[in-house]
């Protein structure tokens, strides 16, 4: 997402930025979540896929896309792969960790959408 521009460059803030939420699902099971980063992930790389029910069947290996919701940013869009899955100590609380599709330190181009109907 760009969070900063001037006369001649824009500043991209990862999903890896502990304040970066976006709204995700689930490819293969419809399920709703929340990517947001992660300080204790960060060093790995990876970013958290929160907000899951307790009963949520996520597995690893799962495709991780951008739900839509928010205007922020399109549907579809894939964001990652899930890693693993796990439930806290309480039972109440599942959650899973992501590694980004993309190499986020080795980007060399990148797409700005200006753009798009959220209505589709």
């Amino acid at each position: 997402q760009i969070t900063a521009i001037d006369y001649a460059s824009a500043t991209v803030t990862t999903i890896l930025d502990t304040t970066s939420n976006v709204g995700a699902l689930v490819n293969e099971t419809s399920e709703v979540a929340i990517v947001n980063g992660d300080f204790d992930l960060f060093r790995e790389q990876k970013v958290a896929l929160s907000y899951l029910q307790t009963d949520s069947s996520v597995i690893a290996g799962d495709t991780i896309i951008t739900s839509g919701k928010g205007g922020v940013y399109p549907q579809g869009l894939v964001i990652g792969y899930v890693d693993s899955v796990s439930t806290d100590p309480s039972g109440l609380n599942v959650k899973a960790t992501v590694s980004p599709a993309a190499d986020i330190n080795n980007l060399t181009h990148i797409f700005v959408i200006t753009g798009f109907d959220v209505s589709q």
